[in-house]
């Protein structure tokens, strides 16, 4: 009967103890978890900082580029003002010489 009661209570105690071993692999497993988990939130938040650099600087270009598209516009009016102002030189000229022609061949 001692004998029973001393291998029952020995039993316990070894149930005992590999859960409470088993407890502290799981909680060790936890804490590795957790450490996964913080380091997963770092690169995520070194990627969000990453991202938002990035965003501001696809901002800046392509506020760049409106201002070069507006520029390029700009310069491609001037070009169709300068063409026309060309042409009216060209018809300026061209009308001066017919009243210099007329006003020759006309009698006095």
């Amino acid at each position: 009967m001692i004998n029973r009661q001393l291998n029952l209570a020995y039993q316990q105690q070894m149930q005992l103890m590999e859960s409470n071993q088993e407890q502290s692999r799981s909680m060790d497993e936890i804490r590795e978890d957790l450490k996964l988990i913080n380091d997963q939130i770092k690169i995520a938040q070194s990627y969000a900082r990453v991202f938002e650099q990035t965003n501001s600087l696809l901002v800046r270009v392509i506020s760049d580029f409106n201002v070069t598209l507006k520029s390029d516009a700009v310069n491609q009016q001037l070009g169709m003002i300068n063409e026309t102002l060309a042409e009216l030189e060209s018809a300026n000229r061209s009308l001066n010489r017919h009243q210099n022609l007329t006003s020759h061949t006309q009698p006095r």
